[in-house]
C-alpha cells in the first residue's frame, strides 16, 4: 500500500514541481470552500452515513427526493420544517437544498394559494439565498415551474414563458406584502439576502422585469417637496407626464386606503430604509441586554447596507434611487447612531460598508446619462451648490450673512462653517435646510440641532475624489490589513456575513469606477496570499523567546525567509515633487547571510534580481504569546487560517519594498548583471564592433566610475535611468575616482565595506513605498524601520501584483480608455449603436469582405451559404469554368436585402509567395517558401464567427464548447487581418503560455510569413523547442532570424553579381547591395525590357532574343534555381501561330516569376538594413516591436508586467485577439486594451511632430490612424473561471468574474459554435447537453478511429463504482485540511493503467484527471512507485501522458482518460457544472470515472451527466480477447453487440490488481 505524501511544500523538498504544493493544498481549500457542501456545526463535519439516516434526509425520500412532487403536497409540512429546521442552523438549510427541496417541492407548488403562507415564502428565500451561497444559480429553479406541471410541448414555449413570468411576479409580489415588522431578525436578514441576490442577477429577464420597478420613478412620490420639484425638472417630457399621472393615480388609490401592489412597489425602499433605521438604534441597547438578538440585528444591518451599496453602483438602479437616498439622509442618520460613535470593534464591518456606501454617494457621475463628471465639471457643481447656499442666506439670513461674503474656501472650511451655522437656533436651521431643499417643511421635519449641522456641513464640504484616494493608498499591505479578519477573511468564509469591500456587477458606473474596484479587489487578493506566505515562515522560523537577552530569536529555518544580518537603515528620503506631499522615493539597504542555508537555497537567494519584492517584518515575542506560538508550531494538522489572530499579536509590523540594486559579497553592484536592458554583449554579433566608449548614458549628466580589479577601460555596464554616480570602489583598485553627486550622496556614497566581507554576505538596496512611509511619518512611527528583524521573499510569479496595482493606478489619468464602439458595452450599458452608426453598416454591406484561403473552394461556399442566393463573378466563372473544386482566395459581398452574396476571387499580396500553386512555378520548391492554405473546412458558424471577427469597429464574442475548434478560428481570423490589412498590427493574448505555444503553432501553419511573427514572455522557451516549428520566436530568436536572413540574402546578391561579373564587393552591406541593385540590377531588367518591347518580329524570334539577351540567365541557370533550363535553351520552330502565342505568352509570365524573385531578395534586404544600422539588441528589438512585426503574442500576465515599458516605446497595435478569455480575469482582460496610448493622446503627440503627408506605407503607417478597430474574445463561460485564492473576493465579490463572462451575461451578441470534432458522439453526449444545438462533426460520426471500440474495454465510457469496501475501509481522507485523498480509487487507476498498458495501450495516449491536488500527489505517488520500480525484475509500465487535476487540464485532450472524483463524504467541487463539463469533454476515445455511485447519483447538479453514466453497469467490463490496436475487417465497433463470453467483469481494484499480476507472471 503506498501512501500519499502528505507533508510536501516549498521548503522541505528540492523537487521543483512541489514547490508549490502548499499552495495547490490550499486552492484544494479554495475549490472546495467554492462549491461544495460543507455541512458544517462548528468545526464539526457530517459524515455520509449521518447524512443519510438525517431525519430530513428520510423526509425528502418520502417526500420529494427522486421527482417533483404535487400531488401529495402538504402546507403543514413546509411549516414544520421552516420552524424545526430551517430556523434551527445553517446546516439543515443545507440539508434540505442539497435534497432539491426547492426544486421538487417548493416551487413547484407555490400558487396562488401557498403565496400568502409565510412560511412558503420565507422557505423560498431561504433556499434561493442557500443556492447562491454555495456559488450555484440561484433563480435558475424558477424557470422550470412550468416545465414540471406540463406536458413539455414545444408548441407551448410561449404560454410557458408567461406562466414563469407571472408565478415570479407572484412571488415577488407576495413578498413585497410581507411586514418587516413581524419577522425575527434572522428573518429580516434572510428577506435583504434575497433582494441582494435578486438585484446581481438582474440578467435574467425574469428577476430584471420584477427588481427594476422597485427602483423606478415612481419612488420619487417620497421625495420632500422641494426635492421632488427639483428632480423633476431634469425628467424628460414624457418621462414627467408619466410621473405626474402615476402620482394622481396613487394618490386616489390612498384616498380608498387601497393597498394596491403598486403602492407595496414604491413604498418597498422607503420603509426598507426606515425599518433599518429602527433596528439600528436599538443596536447600543441590545449590545448589553441581548447578546443574541444583537448579533443577528447587526447581521441584518450590515445586510441592509450591503444592499443599498449595490444599488447605488449601477446606474439602471442608482437613477432614481439616488434622489431618494439622498433625500432620506441615510449616510448621515448611519453615522450618527450611537452604535457607531461608540467605535465598538464589532462596528468594524458596519463602519467599513458605511465608508464604502460614502465612496459611492459621492461618486462624481451623472445619474441619468451615466457619464462621468470631469474634475472641472464635479467642482463647477460644487461651486453651484455654495452659491445657492450664500444666494438664500444674503436674502433671508442676515444673522450670518457672513456666508455670503466670504470666499468658497471658507464655506467648504468645516470648522469655519461650523461656528457661523452653530449660532442659528434650531428653527432657524430647519428653515434654512428646508429653503436649500434639504429637507421636508419645517411642520414636518422632526431632526435635531446636532443633525441639521451636522447635514449642512456634509452637503458642502469638498470631496475627495476617486483618484485621489487611490493614489494614497499604499501598494504593500501591512500588518494591520493582513490580520484584519473583516477586510481578508479566512479561507473558509462561505458567505454568511457582509463584508466592506465592493463587488464586480454586471454594470459600472465608470471606468474610474471600474479601476477602483479591481484595484482594491486585487490589493486585497495578494494580501491574502501574502499573508499565507508570510505565516508558513513564521511557523518554519520557529521564534523564541530568549529570557536572558529578552530578545526574539529563530530555531527553525525557512526557504523563504532569512533573519537580518544588521539592522535595516533606511539611507535616502528624496523631496517630495511639486503638488504631492510624500516623498519621490525611499531607499533602504537589507544586509542578509546565507551562511546558514544549503546550496540550493542560497543560489535562490543570489538569483534575486531588481523589481523583485521583499517583505520586511518584525516579529515580537514576550513570555506570553510566545507559549502560545509554541502551540501553534507544534499544531502541524491545524488549518492555518484559525491561528491568524496569534499571528497579529507575534507580527507587529510588516512592510514591502523593491530590488533596485544588489550588493554581492565583494561589495560589487550587480544591478547591471540583473538588468534585463543589459547591453555588456550589445555588439557580440556585429560586423563592426567597436570595443571602446560604451558607457555613455543618454540621461546621466555624470561619469560612471566603475574600476574593477584588472582595471580595464573596457565598460560596457550601462545604468539606463540613473542620474547619480556610482562610485564602487574595491579593495585591489589603483585609480580613485572623486565624482561629486548634489543629489545623493547618502545613497551613492554608502559604504560598503561595512557588509561582512564574506563569501555569504549580500546586501539589497531597496525602494519603500512611499505613501506607507508618508502614513508612517504622520503618525510618528518612522521608529518601526529600526526593528525589522526577518526578510519574506516570495515566487517572482506571485509577486505579479505589484504591476497590476501600478498599471491601474496610472490609468486613472487616462481619459480615453476604449473607442466609442466599445466603450459603453464595456462598462456594461448597450445599446443599439454600439456597432457604428447606420452609415458605416450599409458601407460595411456594400463592401467585400476578403477571405483569403478561408474558404476551399466554390463547392465549400455552396455548403456555408446553402440558405442563400449565390452569385458567382464573371471573372471567377472565366477562370474556374465548371470546376467548383479549384482553390481560390474568395471574396464574398452580403447584400441582406434579397439574402444573396457576392462570390469573387482575388489576388493576395501580401502572400509570403504570390504564386498560388508552387506545382506551375518555373522556380525549384526548394527555392521557394511553401504555399501554406488552410485545410479546415469550417463550418457554417464557424464561418460567421470570422466573418464578424474581421469586421472594422466591431466587438466579436465566440463561445466555443470543447472540440468546436476555438483556436483554428483564432488563427484563421488573425490570417485574414493580416492578408486583408497588411498595414495593421494584431495584438494575440491568452491566459497561459501552453495555449499561446498552440495558437503560435498553428498560426505558422498558414500563409503568413515568419519574420512578421513575434512572441513575447518566459513560454517562447517551449515554443521554440516544440517539434512542429523548431523556430524560435522570441525577440533573440527574431533578431538572429534577421541577422541569418541578411547573411543569406547578401550570399544570393554576390551570386548574383558575379552573374553579371560585377566585380565590386556589393555583397557587403544591405546599403551596398541596395545600391547594386539600383545601379546594376534595375537598369539591366529596364533595357531589356525596352529592347524586348520596341522588337518588330515574329514571336519566334522574340522568344530567340529572350534566350540569348535575358540579363540574369547565368544567375538562374549556374545556381540551379529553375526545375530546368528550357526557358533558356532554343527549341524547335513550332508549326502553328497558335502554339507560338501561347508558348511566348507563358515566357512572359515565367520572366515576371523570375523579376519578382529577384524583387523579392532585395525586399528582404531592405527590411534587413535596419538591423544592420542598429547596433544594440535594444534598438533592434524594439524596433522588431513597433516597426517590423504584425502579430505579436503575449499571456495576459506579460501585458500586466509590461504596459509600462510597451507605453514609453509606443507600442501601437489595431486589433486584439484573446482566447481563453473566459479563464483571464476582467481587469486582466482590460490591461491588454491599454497597452498602447489612446486617442487623445496620440492626438498631442502628432501634434508636436512634424506635419506632412500621408507618412508612407507599410510599417510607417500615420501614427494618427492607429486605433482600436476590432476585439476577438474566444472562450466559454460553461467551462472553469478565472482562478482566485481568497474564497472570500470569488464569493462576495465575485472577482472570479470575467470580461467574458460578464458580457455574455448581458446579453451582447455572440456566436456559439455548434459542431464538436473531438469526442466520440457517445461520450459527447455528456457535456453536449450543456449548450444548445451542440452536434457532432460529420468527422467523429464517419472516421474509422471514432467508430471502432476501445480495445480489451466493453463500453467508451463508464462509471466505475469505488465504495469504501473497495478503498481500504477509508474512502475519502483528509491526511491535512482540505487535502483530499481517496487511496482506493488511486489504486483502482493505478491497476487499470497497468492493465491498458499490459494490452498494448500506448502510455502517451492516457491522461489521469482527479478533482483535488490532494489526490493528485497521491496518484504521482502511486504510479512512481507500481509503475516504475526501483526493483529492475518487476514489470515497467511507464507513467502516463499526464497526471493532473481538471482545473490544469482546460483546453487540453487525450484518447483514454481515466477520472478520479475523489469525495464519499460530500459532493465536493464537481458540483460546479463548469468543472463538470470540463471534465466530461477532455477524453476523445475512452472516459472512466472513479467514484462512489451511492453518493453522486444524488447530486442535482451532476444529475444530467449521472443519469447517462448510470444507464451502464457500474462495475468495469473488459474483453478478454482483445488487443491494442484493433484491426481487420471484423474489428469490434461502438455499436456492436457484446459477446458475453468474452466479457469479464472487474468486482473491484483488488479484483483488477490480481488480474494484472496474473498476467505479469
Amino acid at each position: 500500500m503506498v501512501k500519499g505524501n502528505n507533508n510536501t511544500n516549498k521548503h522541505s523538498t528540492d523537487n521543483e514541481e512541489n514547490d508549490d504544493n502548499r499552495k495547490k493544498q490550499k486552492l484544494d481549500n479554495n475549490s472546495n470552500n467554492n462549491n461544495s457542501n460543507n455541512i458544517n456545526s462548528g468545526s464539526n463535519k457530517l459524515t455520509l452515513s449521518e447524512v443519510l439516516s438525517d431525519d430530513i434526509t428520510k423526509l425528502s425520500k418520502q417526500h420529494w427526493l427522486k421527482e417533483v412532487n404535487t400531488k401529495t403536497f402538504d402546507s403543514n409540512l413546509v411549516e414544520k420544517i421552516y420552524r424545526d429546521e430551517m430556523l434551527k442552523s445553517d446546516q439543515r438549510v443545507q440539508l434540505l437544498e442539497l435534497s432539491h427541496y426547492l426544486e421538487n417541492y417548493l416551487w413547484p407548488n407555490f400558487n396562488k394559494t401557498t403565496s400568502t403562507n409565510k412560511y412558503h415564502l420565507m422557505s423560498i428565500l431561504m433556499m434561493v439565498n442557500e443556492k447562491s451561497k454555495e456559488g450555484l444559480n440561484s433563480f435558475h429553479t424558477f424557470h422550470s415551474k412550468s416545465n414540471s406541471s406540463s406536458n413539455n410541448n414545444s408548441n407551448n414555449n410561449l404560454n410557458e414563458n408567461s406562466e414563469e413570468q407571472s408565478t415570479f411576479k407572484n412571488l415577488f409580489e407576495s413578498l413585497l406584502q410581507i411586514d418587516l415588522s413581524e419577522l425575527t431578525n434572522v428573518e429580516k436578514c434572510n428577506f435583504i439576502k434575497f433582494f441582494i441576490n435578486a438585484f446581481q442577477n438582474v440578467e435574467d429577464i425574469l428577476v430584471r422585469n420584477e427588481c427594476l420597478k422597485i427602483v423606478s420613478y415612481p419612488i420619487w412620490l417620497h421625495l420632500s417637496a422641494g426635492r421632488y420639484q427639483q428632480e423633476v425638472q431634469s425628467l424628460s417630457e414624457p418621462l414627467e407626464k408619466k410621473l405626474r399621472l402615476f402620482k394622481k393615480k396613487i394618490e386616489k388609490l390612498s384616498n380608498n386606503n387601497s393597498n394596491s401592489i403598486e403602492i407595496k412597489y414604491s413604498n418597498f425602499l422607503l420603509d426598507l430604509m426606515k425599518q433599518f433605521i429602527e433596528t439600528l438604534n436599538s443596536l447600543e441597547t441590545l449590545k448589553s441586554s441581548n447578546y443574541t438578538q444583537f448579533k443577528e440585528s447587526l447581521n441584518y444591518c450590515e445586510r441592509f447596507l450591503e444592499f443599498m451599496i449595490d444599488l447605488m453602483t449601477q446606474i439602471t438602479t442608482r437613477r432614481f434611487f439616488f434622489a431618494l437616498f439622498d433625500d432620506f439622509h441615510l449616510i448621515l442618520k448611519t453615522s450618527q447612531s450611537e452604535f457607531l460613535k461608540s467605535n465598538d470593534n464589532k462596528s468594524k464591518v458596519l463602519s467599513g460598508l458605511l465608508g464604502l456606501l460614502k465612496v459611492y454617494y459621492n461618486f462624481d457621475i451623472d445619474n441619468f446619462t451615466g457619464e462621468e463628471l470631469t474634475k472641472d465639471q464635479a467642482t463647477g457643481i460644487h461651486y453651484q451648490e455654495i452659491q445657492e447656499l450664500q444666494k438664500v442666506v444674503f436674502k433671508n439670513f442676515p444673522e450670518i450673512k457672513e456666508i455670503a461674503l466670504r470666499n468658497v474656501s471658507f464655506v467648504e472650511s468645516k470648522s469655519d462653517l461650523l461656528n457661523i451655522i452653530s449660532t442659528l437656533s434650531q428653527e432657524r436651521l430647519n428653515e434654512l435646510c428646508y429653503q436649500l431643499n434639504l429637507i421636508s417643511p419645517s411642520k414636518e421635519s422632526n431632526e435635531n440641532k446636532e443633525f441639521l449641522i451636522e447635514l449642512l456641513l456634509m452637503k458642502y464640504k469638498r470631496k475627495q475624489s476617486v483618484e485621489q484616494s487611490i493614489n494614497t493608498i499604499p501598494v504593500y499591505p501591512t500588518e494591520s490589513l493582513l490580520w484584519n479578519e473583516s477586510a481578508i477573511p479566512s479561507s473558509n468564509y462561505n458567505n454568511e456575513k457582509a463584508l466592506p469591500i465592493p463587488k464586480l456587477n454586471l454594470q459600472f458606473l465608470s471606468f474610474n469606477d471600474y479601476l477602483m474596484r479591481n484595484f482594491i479587489l486585487i490589493r486585497l487578493e495578494s494580501a491574502y496570499e501574502i499573508r499565507e506566505d508570510i505565516q508558513d515562515s513564521i511557523k518554519r522560523l520557529s521564534p523564541k523567546f530568549d529570557t536572558n537577552t529578552n530578545r526574539t530569536t529563530f530555531s527553525g529555518w525557512s526557504r523563504m525567509s532569512l533573519p537580518l544580518s544588521s539592522p535595516f537603515k533606511i539611507i535616502n528620503v528624496q523631496p517630495s515633487v511639486i503638488g504631492e506631499i510624500k516623498p519621490k522615493q525611499v531607499i533602504g539597504v537589507i544586509n542578509i547571510s546565507t551562511s546558514s542555508c544549503k546550496p540550493h537555497i542560497r543560489e535562490e537567494w543570489n538569483s534575486i534580481k531588481e523589481h523583485d519584492i521583499l517583505f520586511l517584518i518584525t516579529i515580537q515575542l514576550n513570555s506570553t504569546n510566545n507559549n502560545n506560538n509554541n502551540n501553534n508550531n507544534n499544531n502541524n494538522n491545524s488549518n492555518n487560517s484559525s491561528n491568524t489572530n496569534n499571528f497579529g499579536e507575534i507580527v507587529k509590523h510588516v512592510r514591502g519594498c523593491e530590488v533596485i540594486e544588489i550588493i554581492d559579497n565583494n561589495n560589487n553592484s550587480n544591478s547591471s548583471n540583473n538588468n534585463n536592458n543589459n547591453n555588456n554583449n550589445n555588439n557580440n554579433n556585429n560586423n563592426n564592433n567597436n570595443n571602446n566608449n560604451n558607457n555613455n548614458n543618454n540621461n546621466n549628466n555624470n561619469n560612471n566610475n566603475n574600476n574593477n580589479n584588472n582595471n580595464n577601460n573596457n565598460n560596457n555596464n550601462n545604468n539606463n535611468n540613473n542620474n547619480n554616480n556610482n562610485n564602487n570602489n574595491n579593495n585591489n583598485n589603483n585609480n580613485n575616482n572623486n565624482n561629486n553627486n548634489n543629489n545623493n550622496n547618502n545613497s551613492n556614497n554608502y559604504n560598503k565595506n561595512k557588509i561582512n566581507n564574506n563569501n555569504n554576505s549580500k546586501a539589497f538596496k531597496v525602494s519603500l513605498d512611499t505613501n506607507q512611509y508618508q502614513n508612517d511619518l504622520e503618525s510618528s512611527s518612522l521608529k518601526l524601520y529600526d526593528t525589522f528583524n526577518i526578510v519574506v521573499r516570495r515566487n517572482p510569479k506571485e509577486n505579479n501584483f505589484k504591476a497590476v496595482l501600478d498599471t491601474i493606478t496610472s490609468l486613472f489619468n487616462c481619459k480615453d480608455y476604449l473607442p466609442d464602439w466599445f466603450s459603453s458595452v464595456f462598462l456594461g450599458y448597450p445599446s443599439s449603436n454600439n456597432s457604428g452608426s447606420e452609415e458605416n453598416n450599409e458601407k460595411k454591406e456594400n463592401e467585400f469582405i476578403l477571405f483569403n484561403d478561408t474558404f476551399l473552394n466554390l463547392n465549400h461556399i455552396n455548403q456555408v451559404y446553402n440558405d442563400k442566393t449565390i452569385e458567382i463573378a464573371d471573372k471567377l466563372k472565366e477562370n474556374n469554368g465548371s470546376d467548383v473544386n479549384k482553390i481560390n482566395n474568395f471574396k464574398i459581398k452580403f447584400n441582406n436585402e434579397n439574402n444573396s452574396i457576392l462570390v469573387d476571387s482575388y489576388e493576395n499580396n501580401n502572400s509570403s509567395n504570390n504564386n498560388n500553386n508552387n506545382n506551375s512555378s518555373i522556380i525549384k520548391k526548394e527555392n521557394l517558401e511553401e504555399i501554406k492554405r488552410n485545410k479546415i473546412e469550417f463550418t457554417s458558424k464557424q464561418i460567421e464567427a470570422i466573418s464578424s471577427g474581421m469586421k472594422k469597429d466591431n466587438l466579436t464574442l465566440i463561445v466555443g464548447p470543447p472540440g468546436t475548434g476555438k483556436t483554428d478560428i483564432a488563427v484563421q481570423i488573425i490570417s485574414n487581418i493580416y492578408h486583408s490589412s497588411p498595414n495593421e498590427r494584431t495584438l494575440v493574448i491568452t491566459h497561459s503560455n501552453q495555449a499561446l505555444n498552440q495558437l503560435f503553432e498553428k498560426i505558422y501553419r498558414l500563409d503568413i510569413n515568419e519574420r512578421y511573427l513575434l512572441r513575447l514572455g518566459h513560454g517562447q522557451k517551449q515554443l521554440s523547442s516544440s517539434t512542429s516549428t523548431q523556430k524560435d520566436f522570441s525577440k533573440t530568436g527574431r533578431i538572429d532570424f534577421w541577422l541569418a536572413l541578411r547573411l543569406q540574402k547578401l550570399e544570393q546578391v554576390d551570386k548574383l553579381a558575379k552573374s553579371l561579373s560585377v566585380t565590386d564587393d556589393v555583397s557587403y552591406t544591405c546599403d551596398t547591395a541596395l545600391h547594386f541593385f539600383s545601379y546594376h540590377v534595375l537598369s539591366r531588367f529596364e533595357k531589356f525590357q525596352h529592347d524586348l518591347s520596341t522588337l518588330q518580329e515574329s514571336d519566334e524570334k522574340k522568344i530567340t532574343f529572350i534566350q540569348e539577351n535575358y540579363p540574369f540567365k547565368k544567375f538562374f541557370i549556374e545556381n540551379s534555381i529553375l526545375k530546368n533550363d528550357n526557358l533558356f535553351t532554343s527549341t524547335t520552330t513550332t508549326t502553328t501561330t497558335t502554339t507560338n502565342d501561347q508558348s511566348l505568352s507563358n515566357i512572359e509570365k515565367n520572366l515576371i516569376e523570375l523579376w519578382n524573385y529577384i524583387k523579392e531578395i532585395f525586399k528582404e534586404l531592405e527590411e534587413c538594413k535596419v538591423f544592420e544600422l542598429l547596433k544594440s539588441p535594444n534598438d533592434r528589438y524594439n524596433y522588431l516591436l513597433l516597426k517590423q512585426s504584425k502579430i505579436v503574442a503575449m499571456t495576459c500576465t506579460h501585458a500586466a508586467l509590461k504596459r509600462n515599458e510597451l507605453l514609453r516605446l509606443g507600442f501601437k497595435f489595431d486589433n486584439l485577439l484573446m482566447e481563453e478569455s473566459a479563464q483571464i480575469s476582467d481587469i486582466e482582460s482590460f490591461i491588454p486594451l491599454q497597452l498602447q496610448l489612446n486617442s487623445k493622446e496620440i492626438g498631442d503627440s502628432m501634434g508636436d511632430s512634424e506635419s506632412g503627408g500621408d507618412g508612407g506605407s507599410g510599417s510607417n503607417n500615420n501614427i494618427s490612424s492607429r486605433g482600436l478597430k476590432r476585439v476577438i474574445l474566444i472562450g466559454d463561460h460553461n467551462q472553469l473561471p478565472p482562478i482566485v485564492q481568497n474564497q472570500s473576493l470569488a464569493k462576495y465579490s465575485h472577482f472570479d468574474q470575467s470580461l467574458f463572462t460578464r458580457l455574455i451575461r448581458l446579453e451582447i451578441p455572440h456566436i456559439t459554435l455548434d459542431r464538436q470534432g473531438r469526442s466520440r458522439p457517445s461520450i459527447s453526449e455528456l457535456f453536449s447537453w450543456r449548450y444548445k444545438g451542440l452536434q457532432d462533426l460529420q468527422l467523429v460520426r464517419e472516421r474509422l478511429q471514432f467508430k471502432l471500440a476501445n480495445p480489451g474495454l466493453a463500453y467508451d465510457y463508464q462509471l466505475i463504482n469505488v465504495d469504501e469496501s473497495d478503498g481500504y475501509g477509508v474512502g475519502e481522507s483528509e491526511p491535512t485540511p482540505y487535502f483530499y485523498q481517496n487511496l482506493g480509487e488511486a489504486e483502482y487507476i493505478v491497476a487499470m493503467f497497468q492493465y491498458l498498458i499490459a494490452i498494448g495501450y500506448p502510455s502517451e495516449k492516457i491522461t489521469v484527471l482527479t478533482t483535488y491536488n490532494g489526490q493528485k500527489h497521491l496518484l504521482r505517488d502511486v504510479f512512481k512507485a507500481k509503475c516504475t520500480p526501483q526493483d529492475p525484475k518487476k514489470t515497467q509500465y511507464g507513467l502516463p501522458l499526464k497526471i493532473t487535476t481538471i482545473d490544469k487540464y482546460q483546453g487540453q485532450q487525450n484518447d483514454i482518460i481515466l477520472l478520479s472524483l475523489v469525495r464519499t463524504k460530500q459532493y465536493g467541487h464537481i458540483r460546479d457544472v463548469r468543472r463538470l463539463i470540463v471534465a466530461m469533454s477532455r477524453a476523445r476515445l475512452g472516459l472512466y470515472i472513479f467514484c462512489k455511485k451511492q453518493f453522486f447519483q444524488n447530486c442535482y447538479e451532476t444529475s444530467m451527466v449521472f443519469s447517462k453514466l448510470l444507464k451502464r453497469p457500474d462495475k468495469l467490463i473488459i474483453i478478454k480477447s482483445e488487443q491494442y490496436p484493433i484491426t481487420g475487417e471484423n474489428a469490434r465497433q461502438t455499436n456492436s453487440k457484446l459477446d458475453e463470453n468474452d466479457c469479464f467483469e472487474i468486482q473491484n481494484s483488488f479484483h483488477m490488481k490480481s488480474l494484472v499480476e496474473s498476467n505479469e507472471q
